[in-house]
């Protein structure tokens, strides 16, 4: 069965993570974006991946998916709430990817108690240098709580140049 993931804010972080998912190619992806793209682009190490998924810009043009990859600032946080209520189903996980602390705390109120929420500590050196279009320059990492939820995340990037 084919994991649907929606990464909400497709800037640096979100941009690069969501590269290195589509490049795995075993995951659906959405790109929930405020600014239109038609492709995501991302220079690496390895070279260059380029993503044939345009963004969605509308929250009633998203479909509910399995995980969430919240990669928004985290004082946009309640501005993704429309994100969040038209992805969110009976299994979602939303996984927070901000700079900060407090991510469960931040996010919590925007999803309510049902969804599992699973804070996200990012070193992921990257920068947009355009819609759909980022430089990253170096494979990074990514931190989560061990448990369940934080192996499940690190199964879907098994293989990415990222490391969870």
């Amino acid at each position: 069965m084919t994991t649907r993931i929606a990464v909400v804010g497709v800037g640096a972080i979100g941009g690069a993570v969501a590269a290195d998912l589509a490049d795995l190619g075993r995951h659906e992806l959405q790109l929930c974006s405020r600014t239109p793209f038609e492709r995501l682009e991302v220079e690496h190490r390895e070279g260059t991946s380029r993503i044939e998924i345009p963004a969605t810009t509308e929250p009633a043009g998203a479909r509910p998916a399995d995980w969430i990859l919240l990669a928004t600032k985290a004082y946009q946080s309640e501005l993704a709430r429309p994100w969040l209520d038209a992805l969110s189903g009976p299994q979602t996980v939303v996984a927070v990817l901000q700079n900060g602390v407090d991510h469960e705390a931040r996010v919590r109120p925007l999803v309510g108690s049902e969804v599992e929420v699973l804070p996200v500590v990012i070193q992921l050196p990257s920068d947009r240098t355009a819609p759909g279009r980022i430089e990253q320059t170096h494979p990074g990492a990514l931190i989560v709580p061990d448990g369940a939820v934080g192996r499940a995340f690190a199964d879907l990037f098994e293989g990415a140049r990222v490391h969870v």
